[in-house]
């Protein structure tokens, strides 16, 4: 797979509206060592700078270097799980509904004669 690394580095940079003088400061780096990164120049990040331009910007290091398009592997799989979560509630919901109404039908059912006849005369009052 092609390295993407410049050109990764300069969207996520690019997505956050900053200057490639501030990006360089927050990962302590030089502006003229970004400038290589981004234009793929000379200069490769080393892992180090790697890491921490990743976790800067809560990306994989394998989207950094072109190896997956998927920029956090761990979001994706959580968001992933999340939508499962609803799934179930909404159907673990669904039961706990019919679960309801069928103990209101069958109370409704089995209230004895004379409960409702003593509401009844009650109501005559």
């Amino acid at each position: 797979m092609k390295l993407l690394i410049g050109k990764r580095i300069k969207q996520l940079r690019k997505e956050k509206n900053l200057s490639q003088e501030q990006l360089a400061n927050i990962i302590g780096i030089s502006r003229t060592t970004l400038i290589e990164y981004e234009k793929e120049t000379g200069r490769k990040p080393t892992a180090e700078v790697l890491d921490r331009i990743a976790k800067y910007f809560h990306v994989s290091v394998d989207y950094l270097l072109g190896n997956t398009d998927i920029r956090n592997i761990y979001a994706e799989k959580m968001y992933s799980n999340i939508q499962e979560l609803k799934e179930d509630l909404g159907k673990a919901l669904n039961k706990i509904t019919a679960l309801s109404s069928q103990i209101e039908n069958q109370e409704k059912k089995t209230k004895s004669p004379i409960i409702r006849k003593r509401k009844t005369e009650k109501n005559k009052r």
